[in-house]
């Protein structure tokens, strides 16, 4: 079952990571977390029953935060690469076919 407010949670942290420049192991293991809930995993592909349940507002965010994440960490292979580009041009399309 989708939990949004974990989302909103895990996405609070990341956040505030950030923005108290934690040391990068901490932000690397929260904006990990925030992916991989996002990405919920299904036999090695991510579903995207959780990028439909999102709202606008919440996908912009999480989107937002893990694209800083991912361009001042870089990914740590091509599969996370993958699933990431995968994912944000899902939720991409989702909310600007919306409007």
């Amino acid at each position: 079952m989708i939990n949004l407010e974990e989302i909103k949670k895990k996405l609070e942290v990341v956040k505030k990571a950030r923005k108290e420049r934690e040391p990068i192991v901490k932000l690397n293991s929260k904006a990990l977390d925030l992916f991989e809930t996002l990405c919920s995993f299904d036999k090695g592909k991510p579903s995207y029953a959780v990028a439909k349940s999102l709202s606008e507002k919440l996908a912009i965010e999480c989107m937002t935060e893990l694209d800083l994440y991912f361009y001042n960490m870089k990914f740590a292979d091509e599969k996370q690469k993958k699933v990431w580009n995968e994912l944000s041009d899902y939720l991409r399309k989702i909310y600007t076919s919306s409007k």
